[in-house]
């Protein structure tokens, strides 16, 4: 996914002209533990019950909610074969909360391992017994081979992690720490989709969600399209897909979107004005079917530059940004603000990156890109801060989703 693996096709070490997977067979050879999920602690089962009665002034957990009942037969991933250590199979999915002051906590164990390029965003479900809930959802490439089904012919597929949880437990840097570590009252919901069934090399998600009403109270009642990258290792002629779903997880085919150039990570957002929150979930009108303008950052080396139009048909600007790729766009306050990473100048480590951000001006153009936390700071994190996004949380809070490598090259 993104720039490396295409430097590694043009480098001869990642494709061949007969390869039609990701990347080639030899990356996902998996070793002798590798057909079997390690032991996963937060399964995304809900608690068991101990048998002893709650305590009559805990708050109350839903017994359902708006949101999946229960997980697949997946994990958090583990150990794998990798021949290639700058591809997906040596990345992980983690977290990091920030105190909004600039100090940012990497929470100790990764979402999904084996895993790249997350898609994140927040689902409000409004106030569900005398509690405001949330619930996290991440959308993410992943390569663990016991993950993939045994008729799929493919060597990734798109996994989904949820994590619910009640607004209480999560409204300062501490408390949502322990949320993301514990799974809290919930536990992680796992769940694969079905991407893989196109046959095509599906990556770098990118979901949107679409209801008559942007607080959630049923599943059922939001729309989902994924828009996602056909990876052409051998030309670098990518495709973008738009993919749709009635409950998140199986997808029907829908177009290819008609754009110039659709390079590694297309990020779309809404174009809508005035300039409302977003990532949420958004007004039908800007569902596949509506009017709604759209715009997509497409990534160069270093740089991005912004399309516009449909879901259908895109169209190339003027505008780029340098010294920041790999894009997450998140509004806020009337004010669009582009996430991304950037090579540092001296990389400690091979394939390290940093986190940076640009603010889009009201003219449509950019600021210079800013350096937000350098790797090398972040325990955990040294690695490479990669395709990131940041998420407002409550006030003095933030959330960080990013994959990083597991082991250095």
């Amino acid at each position: 996914m993104r720039a490396e693996l295409l430097a590694l096709c043009i480098a001869g070490t990642a494709c061949t002209p007969q390869s039609e997977k990701l990347p080639i067979e030899s990356l996902f050879a998996t070793g002798s533990d590798s057909g079997s999920p390690v032991s996963d602690r937060d399964s995304g089962a809900p608690p068991v019950d101990s048998g002893s009665p709650p305590d009559s002034g805990s708050p109350t957990v839903p017994t359902a909610g708006p949101w999946p009942a229960e997980s697949d037969d997946l994990g958090p991933g583990g150990d794998m074969d990798c021949a290639n250590m700058l591809s997906p199979c040596n990345h992980h999915v983690r977290l990091a909360v920030g105190d909004g002051s600039g100090s940012w906590t990497i929470v100790p164990t990764p979402v999904a391992t084996r895993a790249s390029v997350p898609d994140a965003m927040f689902v409000d479900h409004g106030i569900i017994e005398g509690r405001r809930w949330r619930s996290l959802w991440l959308s993410f490439v992943d390569v663990y081979p016991a993950h993939i089904p045994a008729e799929a012919d493919v060597e990734n597929l798109i996994s989904v992690a949820i994590l619910p949880f009640p607004d209480d437990l999560a409204d300062t840097p501490e408390d949502l720490l322990e949320i993301l570590e514990s799974g809290g009252p919930i536990g992680w919901i796992r769940k694969r989709t079905d991407t893989w069934k196109f046959g095509f090399r599906i990556v770098d998600p990118d979901r949107e969600m679409f209801a008559d009403n942007t607080v959630v109270t049923e599943l059922s009642d939001v729309q989902h399209a994924m828009l996602t990258i056909d990876l052409d290792l051998e030309s670098a002629d990518n495709k973008l897909y738009l993919l749709e779903s009635t409950d998140g997880f199986s997808f029907d085919f829908t177009a290819e979107v008609a754009m110039g150039r659709v390079g590694t990570d297309p990020d779309c957002y809404p174009l809508q004005e005035p300039i409302a929150d977003y990532p949420a979930v958004l007004p039908m009108r800007w569902a596949p079917s509506g009017d709604g303008q759209w715009g997509c950052n497409v990534s160069g080396y270093q740089e991005f530059s912004r399309y516009e139009g449909t879901l259908f048909e895109q169209t190339g600007t003027d505008e780029r940004a340098s010294g920041i790729t790999v894009t997450s766009t998140m509004a806020a306050g009337g004010v669009r603000t582009v996430w991304g990473h950037v090579d540092p100048d001296t990389p400690t480590t091979p394939g390290q990156s940093d986190l940076v951000r640009t603010l889009e001006n009201a003219d449509g153009t950019y600021q210079d890109a800013e350096l937000i936390i350098d790797a090398d700071d972040l325990p955990g994190a040294e690695l490479g801060i990669q395709a990131p996004t940041v998420l407002p949380v409550a006030e003095g809070v933030e959330l960080l989703v990013f994959h990083t490598l597991v082991d250095a090259p």
